[in-house]
């Protein structure tokens, strides 16, 4: 099985960009700002490479704007049904619907995945086109709260974001379940939905079944 790419929309909302470049700024600073090391509740700031953005990296209109590796920026991927997409791009990630398709194995947050079949799992068929969509979104993870954990403390990991000195969790499920990995963002203004990608779901075909041999008694 495989996906035919139909078309692809970028997604032109100054708002929500500019939004989302103060956060960055904002985030960027912090990390970069020697009050930042010198602070004891400070983290180390590690890096971790995500494998959708080393394949978008490369393409050539992304030349002048690419993904920031040094404060962990990435390219991610969010499913959804094709109005939810379209409302994410046109009004942002909203909290308050948070898990309500992915689940909140880390909390109440924005779930996103550097897999297309993992995003896959939660799109929606368009029943008058025929398509499903994912949003191609970049997204500031910063300091980042690596989890590799079967059952991870939600409430524990939320609180270290939100309250605590990291900015995202990464929930390591290729590591702990052999799946795919899981980011989460507990602020909508860390994701720009940047790109809107409408795709076919392509299946292999199925073999005839073969006819049961028939069977005579010999009596």
């Amino acid at each position: 099985d495989s996906y035919e790419v139909v078309r692809v929309e970028r997604n032109e909302n100054i708002r929500l960009w500019l939004k989302y470049l103060l956060k960055k700024t904002l985030m960027t600073e912090a990390i970069n700002s020697p009050g930042f090391h010198a602070n004891n509740n400070a983290v180390p700031m590690e890096l971790y490479t995500m494998m959708t953005s080393e394949k978008v990296g490369s393409l050539p209109f992304l030349a002048g704007n690419r993904a920031d590796a040094s404060v962990n920026e990435w390219f991610l991927w969010h499913g959804g049904s094709s109005d939810g997409i379209k409302s994410i791009a046109d009004q942002e990630f909203k909290q308050l619907y948070a898990g309500k398709t992915t689940g909140t194995l880390y909390g109440s947050g924005t779930y996103l995945t550097d897999s297309c079949t993992k995003a896959d799992e939660y799109a929606r068929e368009d029943p008058a086109t025929g398509l499903y969509g994912l949003l191609l979104c970049r997204v500031m993870g910063g300091r980042v709260l690596y989890n590799d954990q079967v059952s991870p403390d939600a409430k524990y990991l939320v609180n270290n974001v939100l309250q605590g000195p990291y900015d995202s969790v990464f929930g390591d499920r290729e590591k702990c379940r052999n799946t795919f990995k899981e980011i989460v963002i507990y602020e909508s203004s860390q994701a720009y939905p940047e790109y809107i990608v409408y795709y076919r779901r392509k299946y292999a075909p199925q073999e005839p079944a073969q006819p049961l041999a028939s069977y005579k008694s010999e009596t």
